[in-house]
């Protein structure tokens, strides 16, 4: 008897690749969410702020690796109150380009 090999469709190998994911449903996000709260509360976000963009976060339905998404987006809300703050400056990020360039930043 013999016996065929059957290649798998790319369907079928991009299903395979799905189930490496690792935040899909197999963890538990209540671990994610207590970890990165108490993370970001250290670096100066309040209680109330992280909650706010996790129900952010939980109202989008398709996310596909629910901690890095949630860190993007408490990086991102923790980066806009320290500039509202003026615990940063953002034109710090420009001047060393400044001084290798001929780019002039402009201070509306």
């Amino acid at each position: 008897m013999l016996r065929i090999k059957k290649r798998k469709n790319s369907k079928e190998q991009y299903k395979d690749i799905n189930n490496y994911f690792v935040n899909k449903e197999s963890v538990n996000n209540d671990e994610i969410i207590n970890k990165l709260i108490s993370e970001y509360r250290l670096k100066g976000l309040s209680k109330e702020v992280c909650y706010r963009v996790l129900k952010e976060v939980e109202a989008n339905p398709d996310i596909d690796n629910f901690g890095a998404y949630f860190r993007t987006c408490l990086e991102n809300t923790l980066y806009k109150s320290q500039l509202k703050h003026e615990q940063i400056d953002p034109y710090e990020i420009f001047e060393g380009r400044l001084n290798d360039s001929n780019v002039q930043l402009i201070n509306w």
